[in-house]
């Protein structure tokens, strides 16, 4: 078959093969070989993805029993990769010398608790309860564990059981339960201002400070501070006992009141008069003829008395 005249872009450029390659398939040629360069380069030289090692920590919050909310902490020591998947841990409660059983606190089941990328910190609120009972401080457990991990990089988290816990401080105020006295007795006709005894109260709440005061209303006491001491004239003759109710009273205005006897010890009083039943005799009356009867007023009674001239 001849070729036309107008054929000539049809002849090869190699007149020696007789091979035609068309300019495009060059131009293919080389881009399938920069291609596979660079997919050599980055199989065998680009860096390796390094798996992510994550460290979890859970606060330790102290608050009071009044609070009734404590929140823990639960921290990783870096925040999730943007190459990773999110992290998502699990935590729950559980007992120590709080228990939920008694109302300490209102337990936690196993709850998902998903960190996101970029994220590191977040929060867990637990209810406590408040109550009059006292009471120790008292204190119960956050329990976090792994769920999941993964994704691109791939990741550990230790430890694999991370806890926190949490202490309740029982500040309600309570009402003292005891006053002790630490004498009860003291001498008649003794000065106002002098000391019976010294107070002191047994209180649930550590630390709390008293004052007292006396109930018994026309008894011959008074209170000093923490002293009870005598108020007035006391005589052993007229009355040997008293009773008085004493109350203590905490800053909190909580109170306690308790029956003290108070003994009036007797001493010995001089004499205050002699009487004399005759005042006459008749002259000439021999040794030893009765002029008359002698007789002793004393504050003590059932004393005995020598008489001399």
């Amino acid at each position: 078959m001849g070729m036309k005249k107008g054929d000539k872009n049809m002849l090869p450029n190699n007149k020696k093969s007789g091979l035609h390659i068309p300019k495009t398939s060059r131009r293919w040629k080389i881009s399938l070989t920069v291609f596979l360069s660079l997919l050599f380069s980055f199989l065998f030289f680009a860096p390796t993805a390094q798996a992510l090692n994550y460290t979890v920590s859970v606060s330790n919050p102290t608050v009071n029993e009044s609070a009734g909310t404590v929140t823990f902490d639960i921290t990783l020591n870096q925040p999730v990769d943007i190459n990773d998947d999110p992290l998502t841990l699990n935590y729950s409660t559980s007992d120590g010398t709080a228990t939920a059983a008694s109302g300490d606190y209102v337990s936690v089941p196993l709850t998902d608790l998903t960190f996101n990328w970029g994220e590191s910190t977040k929060t867990v609120d637990v209810t406590i309860n408040d109550d009059a009972v006292p009471e120790a401080d008292e204190t119960f457990y956050l329990n976090v564990a792994l769920t999941m991990c993964g994704g691109g990089l791939g990741c550990t988290v230790t430890p694999a059981l991370a806890q926190g816990q949490a202490t309740i401080i029982d500040d309600d105020n309570h009402a003292p339960t005891d006053i002790a006295l630490d004498n009860s007795s003291v001498a008649e006709n003794s000065a106002v201002g002098t000391l019976v005894g010294n107070l002191s109260s047994t209180d649930p709440d550590s630390g709390d400070t008293f004052t007292y005061s006396i109930q018994t209303v026309g008894v011959p006491f008074q209170i000093s501070g923490s002293r009870l001491e005598v108020g007035g004239s006391i005589d052993y003759e007229t009355t040997p006992s008293y009773t008085i109710t004493i109350r203590t009273t905490d800053a909190g205005g909580l109170s306690f009141d308790k029956d003290f006897t108070i003994d009036v010890t007797n001493v010995n009083e001089a004499p205050t008069d002699i009487a004399l039943d005759n005042s006459s005799v008749a002259e000439n009356s021999a040794v030893g003829t009765l002029v008359g009867n002698l007789s002793s007023t004393d504050p003590d009674s059932g004393d005995t008395f020598t008489y001399s001239i």
